[in-house]
């Protein structure tokens, strides 16, 4: 993914179809044609690999203009790698200078640190004061969830199946209400959790910001914690996650190197919690949980939507409770991660469709299982009105 050059060859077969067009949440609000797949993909080819362009500020403001949410790589009819084409093109235009290095850094701490207790709390809000995280992000806990847990946690009776927990950056110090949900229903019912040390951010944050060098690191890191452990499944409550240990992670090493295929090896074992529960299946009988509910699937889950269905499934166990769909429950929120922070008005375009189509579901709470579709959602609803999904069943447990 570090070089540009590895997809001249998918990049030739663009046959400017315009299905990138029709399906981009960015085109949608702007309707320029500089701002759909194609246009990102032609103005790349001729800045950044044959030159016949200068890198401009407005070249790098329309590679930046992206939510990568991957949308144009699922509906391309020639299966171009389009946001791995986009986040080679970020890794190239980096900026560089002193406040530019001091934000790295910033970002490596907390992506390294984002599991030691009061890490997350201190840098919060240094990085809040610099500009580097939302001014409205929730204030991280001084003391993150995975502070005070053993490395395992073992159910009470028969051990039913033992996993890996890969616990997200945002359950871990931003919504610890997700991480006790998690770990509720999965001991409930007979999981056996191992909690593996040296485990560190994901990585997807660091690469959606062309940092291909420390999203590599940390895959590394990840990988040698991870392969180590005899587990039924890796599981983690974030869809982000899962698509980064699931995907991205082996396209980050040479092929055939042992990191990628060691990584092949480990991506089939990662599930999103609720899906793997779900294919276990419920030991412990759910208590009535009288509320409605809506589902937005993120846009990273596209291409293991299955495992949102069956979360969505899992949660058809729960008496009382009542599924009230959307027009489009995977249509994009807004939020891409940090896109929103850059790009407030495209963001707020992208999210007033989503709010329609919520309000005209009625439903009393809004479910996702990514904690920045939660948080950019929250911003316009509520910060209770949304939830990750296992919270509903965790609620049917108490």
């Amino acid at each position: 993914m570090r070089d540009l050059e590895q997809y001249r060859e998918v990049m030739e077969r663009c046959s400017q179809c315009g299905y990138c067009q029709a399906s981009c949440p960015v085109f949608s609000q702007e309707l320029l044609e500089s701002y759909t797949a194609r246009g990102r993909t032609l103005l790349i080819k001729a800045a950044l690999m044959e030159q016949t362009l200068p890198v401009s500020k407005r070249t790098r403001e329309i590679v930046a203009n992206c939510l990568l949410c991957g949308t144009c790589a699922h509906t391309c009819p020639g299966g171009l790698p389009l946001d791995e084409i986009f986040m080679a093109a970020r890794n190239l235009l980096r900026s560089g200078g002193p406040a530019a290095s001091l934000k790295r850094g910033l970002h490596r701490k907390l992506m390294e640190q984002r599991g030691h207790p009061g890490a997350a709390g201190k840098l919060g809000p240094l990085a809040k004061t610099l500009g580097f995280t939302p001014s409205d992000l929730p204030q991280p806990a001084a003391w993150p969830f995975l502070a005070d847990q053993p490395g395992v946690l073992s159910p009470n009776g028969e051990v039913r199946a033992r996993v890996a927990w890969f616990v997200g950056c945002a359950a871990n110090s931003l919504h610890l209400d997700t991480a006790q949900a998690v770990r509720k229903v999965l001991l409930a019912n007979g999981v056996e959790v191992v909690l593996p040390q040296g485990l560190a951010c994901c990585g997807l944050p660091a690469l959606a910001q062309g940092e291909i060098d420390l999203a590599q690191e940390m895959a590394r890191r990840n990988l040698d914690a991870l392969a180590a452990q005899e587990v039924d499944a890796v599981v983690t409550e974030c869809t982000s996650c899962v698509l980064m240990l699931r995907e991205k992670a082996a396209k980050l090493f040479e092929p055939g190197s042992p990191e990628a295929e060691a990584t092949q090896a480990l991506a089939p074992k990662v599930m999103e919690a609720g899906a793997f529960l779900h294919q276990l299946g419920l030991s412990h009988t759910p208590k009535e949980n009288s509320l409605t509910y809506t589902l937005h699937q993120p846009c990273h889950a596209a291409s293991f939507d299955s495992q949102v269905q069956e979360e969505l499934a899992l949660l058809e166990q729960v008496p009382g409770a009542e599924y009230r769909p959307m027009a489009d429950p995977a249509s994009c929120c807004g939020a891409g991660g940090d896109f929103f922070l850059k790009n407030l008005e495209v963001s707020r375009g992208v999210r007033r469709s989503k709010l329609e189509q919520i309000e005209h579901s009625k439903a009393e709470v809004v479910l996702t299982p990514c904690p920045a579709c939660r948080h950019y959602l929250g911003l316009a609803l509520g910060p209770h009105k949304v939830k990750h999904p296992l919270a509903v069943l965790a609620g049917a447990y108490d």
